[in-house]
Order: structure tokens, then C-alpha cells, then sequence
């Protein structure tokens, strides 16, 4: 048996850090994601930082609203009171994707919206049309650009959602 010293982790990805604490590109790390959206919900958070729109709360998930049919998420709210609001959104505002309608936004007052984006839209644009919403409010909604922009990376998120509709064991 050998007694030389070895690294006492081997050669790889890591999304923990790593070595000097550089993190791996994105896509390449997170392929393997429970929740396939995950990266792209990063995307659009990084879009959202660049244009000074911070949401309060940002949540991807998986909820089952029929049992047989489970639905991929992104919810990002901003709540009353947000220094990104201004009067006409004042009171809160929920900007929301899922795999199945694509992007929505909805307010405290009940007012709501689809978002006439791509299903998988640049980030850029969603942090458009958010900056659209949280200036005009949800009654502004339907009234943003429409835009067909696509995330660079949209095609790793369109096998995963293919893979999880046809319910693969790995979406992957």
C-alpha cells in the first residue's frame, strides 16, 4: 500500500466551489438539476440584478395542480413597498413561469396577465417586460413588447421539459 500524498478529492465538477472557489459554467453544471429550470431561473436573476429589479422573493419548483399532470415553476415577487415599484405597482407584484403557460403576472389587486414572451425567453427581455410591469402595472401587461427571443440555453431546458412531459425517470 502506497503512502504518498494524494488530493483527498478527486479531479471534477463541483457546484460547491472548488478549488479556489471557482464555480463551473452553468450549463454544464447543473444538467443534472432536480429542477431543470433552476439554471434558467439563474439567468433571469442575473438579468434582473443588471436592471436594479431585486425581486423579494425568487422560487423554482414543482407543483401538481391536477395529480396527473406535475407543472415546472418560477415564481418572483416583489412586495408591497419594493423601491423598484412605482405607483401603479405599488402594491406588489408576481411575475411567474411554468412550463406549461409560459410567463404570467399578477398583482395584490387581482389584476393578471399572460406575457407575450417565449415560453424560454431571453432573460434580458423577461427583465424588460418586469421593468414594463413594475412601472405601468399588471394592467400594463399585456401591453409589453411582444418579443421571440430565446435563452442561449434554451435548448438543454427544452430535451429536460421534453424528458420530464414524457415522464423519463431522469429529465436529463
Amino acid at each position: 500500500m502506497s503512502t504518498e500524498n494524494r488530493p483527498a478529492v478527486a479531479d471534477g465538477k463541483c457546484t460547491q466551489g472548488g478549488a479556489g472557489g471557482a464555480r463551473p459554467l452553468v450549463g454544464d453544471a447543473t444538467r443534472t438539476l432536480a429542477l431543470p429550470q433552476a439554471p434558467y431561473g439563474d439567468a433571469v436573476h442575473t438579468a434582473l440584478l443588471a436592471q436594479d429589479l431585486q425581486p423579494d422573493v425568487l422560487e423554482a419548483g414543482l407543483r401538481a395542480p391536477r395529480p396527473t399532470h406535475p407543472e415546472l415553476f418560477l415564481r418572483l415577487v416583489w412586495l408591497p413597498g419594493h423601491p423598484a415599484l412605482d405607483a401603479p405597482a405599488g402594491t406588489g407584484v408576481t411575475v411567474a413561469w411554468s412550463h406549461v403557460t409560459g410567463w404570467a403576472a399578477h398583482d395584490t389587486d387581482g389584476r393578471a396577465g399572460l406575457l407575450d414572451l417565449d415560453v424560454i425567453a431571453a432573460p434580458g427581455l423577461v427583465a424588460a417586460a418586469v421593468r414594463h410591469i413594475t412601472a405601468r402595472g399588471v394592467d400594463g401587461a399585456a401591453r409589453v413588447p411582444h418579443s421571440t427571443g430565446r435563452w442561449k440555453a434554451a435548448h438543454h431546458l427544452d430535451v429536460a421539459l421534453s424528458n420530464f412531459e414524457d415522464g423519463a425517470e431522469s429529465w436529463f
